[in-house]
């Protein structure tokens, strides 16, 4: 097996111990767990078609610790996306909200609205006239742009050990107005996938490009290979299940992961490196987990001596509605629903919810 140089082993070994530089974050956690990449695979009207209306929806922990790269959640918003059917009017409602830590599950969720947050919940947002803009209807199989987004007056630190995540909306003063939002349901029948590559690589030495992590399908496996690094060098592959978007003062790259597999080898003379695969099969797994590849190289013409690639990202299946159930209040025409004390139970049943994170 290649040795690779003493320079990427101590950029190896910088995993072990906390890095000096700056963190950064992707600032939308979507749930359930897989959503960022597939849409749902179903539509919901509720909460917002009512006149006024209130709603609840428990994310189970093990669907949000699984969002984010498993990274903590301070959420700062609320948003939506269309699901497809018909395209989204604009509204307006006077909106509050709630969030809260809960040990009611998604499959233990009760018809009462107080019953369902067993800790002191939060009032991230006081009733408040919120109006959101019309959309197109969007794709019923693809992943749609955000339409609606809601901040919050306060933050919500959701940490997975203190229990599952509850969110409550409750809304008056509006029209009744069908409105198809995304949302998903059991069963699911997507695929484990290679999502889009995030960040970039370093330019290595005789390159034009950046350097990337490249993933592609190759039979019943996905490959993954390094590409666009410089001549036969040599490199290492890191694994892991965690990202950790750090940046190093004076590197032409950040580290994009915690690792737990490290792999070395060396390029081509076309600066490429085939480092490995994995069956397709092996990622039909539950609950929903992203597997982060990012390559390390020597060159001695960047700051350090060291170059990285982007970070390139398999999924497996999402979780769609496994680990979420809502509970709605009945909805018309008229007003005072925002103030229902019971509700409907719709078990493994929910809206596609981004929450927009510090």
């Amino acid at each position: 097996m290649y040795t690779p140089s003493s320079t990427l082993v101590v950029a190896f070994s910088l995993f072990a111990f906390p890095l000096s530089g700056t963190a950064l974050a992707q600032n939308h956690a979507f749930t359930p767990a897989g959503t960022r990449y597939w849409g749902g695979n179903y539509n919901n009207t509720w909460p917002f078609s009512g006149a006024s209306a209130r709603y609840q929806q428990i994310h189970d922990a093990v669907d949000v610790a699984a969002t984010n790269g498993r990274r903590p959640l301070v959420i700062r918003g609320i948003s939506f996306r269309p699901g497809g059917i018909s395209p989204i009017v604009a509204r307006q409602w006077d909106v509050q909200l709630t969030l809260g830590h809960t040990s009611v599950s998604s499959a233990t969720i009760t018809n009462s609205f107080t019953a369902n947050f067993t800790t002191t919940p939060t009032l991230v947002l006081p009733y408040k006239s919120v109006s959101v803009p019309a959309a197109p209807a969007g794709s019923t199989t693809a992943a749609n742009p955000i339409a609606w987004t809601i901040p919050f007056a306060a933050v919500f630190p959701y940490v997975p050990a203190l229990g599952n995540l509850c969110w409550e909306w409750q809304s008056k003063n509006a029209t009744s107005t069908t409105t198809f939002m995304d949302a998903s349901k059991l069963p699911t029948a997507e695929a484990p996938q290679i999502a889009p590559a995030y960040g970039t690589g370093c330019t290595a030495s005789g390159r034009s490009q950046p350097a990337a992590a490249t993933l592609a399908p190759v039979a019943s496996n996905f490959e993954a290979s390094l590409t666009n690094g410089p001549a036969n060098a040599g490199a290492i592959l890191w694994v892991g299940l965690r990202r950790d978007e750090t940046t190093v003062p004076g590197w032409c790259a950040p580290f994009y992961l915690l690792p737990s597999i490290a792999v070395s080898g060396s390029t081509d003379s076309t600066g490429t490196w085939k480092a490995g695969s994995v069956p397709v099969v092996s990622l039909h797994v539950t609950p929903y987990a992203e597997v982060y590849l990012q390559f390390g190289f020597a060159d001695s013409t960047l700051p350090g001596g060291v170059g990285l690639s982007n970070l390139g990202i398999i999924t497996t299946r999402p979780n769609q509605a496994s680990y979420v159930t809502r509970m709605a209040s009945s909805i018309t025409s008229g007003q005072g629903y925002e103030n229902a004390t019971t509700g409907t139970v719709y078990a493994n049943s929910g809206l596609v919810t981004i929450f927009e994170i510090l």
